[in-house]
């Protein structure tokens, strides 16, 4: 198992992982009041990716292995308001975050390209409590996402420049979820 996950003291991402019967423990570089709305994903390699937020500096955030060094935490894009984040991999293994900005009042997606990042908007919303994104061998984006205020649930698949949303439930106050492909690429979905 791999987990990353916050501490208090000092406020501080933390990464660890068990490796044969010892747990190992890393505070990545640059990760100083930060780790909020954590998500996690390995690459072929067993190298994590975390999409994390800091609301002392206001960016989205991922920590990686630059060249499969040290843990080091770089800003999606600054200042990106980027909260309730999920990420995973793209065939070619760079990254795909989904986050809700909340100044804006959109869940947007930043798709990296090989050293920079590419922004999309997914859907205008009202209020929301998570994000949860997988992609698919075609390399289509498949989020799950709430609108709090309306109490909506969605499902959207899409390349970045088109969407297509789909309406999940009606009448939920859905504060998390989560999705997964199945080997056909079709979407399964469990929310509360």
């Amino acid at each position: 198992p791999h987990i990353a996950y916050r501490v208090d003291n000092p406020n501080t991402l933390k990464y660890a992982y068990l490796q044969v019967t010892d747990w190992i423990y890393e505070v990545p570089q640059n990760a100083e009041d930060t780790g909020e709305y954590i998500d996690l994903t390995l690459d072929s390699m067993d190298r994590a990716f975390i999409s994390h937020f800091s609301f002392v500096q206001e960016k989205l955030l991922m920590t990686y292995r630059p060249g499969g060094g040290a843990l080091d935490t770089v800003p999606v894009s600054s200042p990106t308001i980027g909260v309730n984040t999920s990420i995973d991999l793209q065939a070619t293994e760079d990254p795909t975050i989904t986050y809700y900005n909340y100044d804006s009042d959109y869940v947007r997606c930043a798709r990296g390209n090989g050293g920079g990042w590419v922004f999309y908007n997914v859907a205008a919303i009202s209020d929301n409590s998570f994000t949860d994104l997988k992609i698919d061998s075609q390399q289509m984006m498949h989020v799950i996402y709430n609108d709090g205020a309306n109490q909506i649930m969605y499902y959207s698949a899409g390349d970045g420049a088109t969407w297509t949303q789909h309406i999940i439930d009606t009448q939920s106050q859905v504060p998390s979820g989560a999705i997964e492909l199945d080997s056909n690429g079709n979407p399964h979905i469990v929310y509360m």
